[in-house]
């Protein structure tokens, strides 16, 4: 099993990850809900924020998802571009298939709802118990 696919067994639909953005050489991290879906890496905002706002002017994103088995701790580190996404079709599978985006957003078609991918070049795996991580290009295959 390649790292990646390593990697894709801890997803669940919905996890909270720490979600790291950068503009003019200052960091920015705040927890934000990873989706996994469809074989992607989403992120559901609104076009006010700033984060959107920030990854229009850098669009490279670092996530970290926390890991826990018993009392040991590991984590996932991924890390590329974002890119906004257009296609529509998507736009409403997303909003129909996650509950919680309903609570903030009227509609898919709504000029505010924004849906982001994230489109990892690499990744690192620190698996729970263990010392070292192991780090990698995201390579999916499925």
């Amino acid at each position: 099993m390649n790292l990646t696919n390593e990697i894709i067994a801890f997803f669940k639909d919905i996890q909270t990850v720490s979600f790291a953005t950068s503009v003019d050489n200052i960091p920015h991290v705040r927890p934000m809900t990873m989706i996994w879906f469809e074989n992607r890496i989403l992120f559901v905002t609104g076009d006010k924020a700033d984060k959107t706002t920030q990854l229009l002017q850098n669009p490279k994103l670092e996530t970290c998802l926390s890991l826990q088995k018993d009392e040991y701790r590991g984590y996932i580190r991924l890390n590329g571009p974002v890119q906004f996404v257009k296609d529509k079709d998507l736009k409403h599978r997303v909003f129909n298939s996650i509950d919680f985006i309903k609570v903030y957003f009227e509609s898919p078609d709504s000029e505010s709802f924004i849906l982001m991918e994230l489109l990892p070049k690499h990744c690192e795996l620190l698996k729970p118990g263990e010392m070292d991580g192991v780090k990698g290009k995201w390579e999916l295959s499925l």
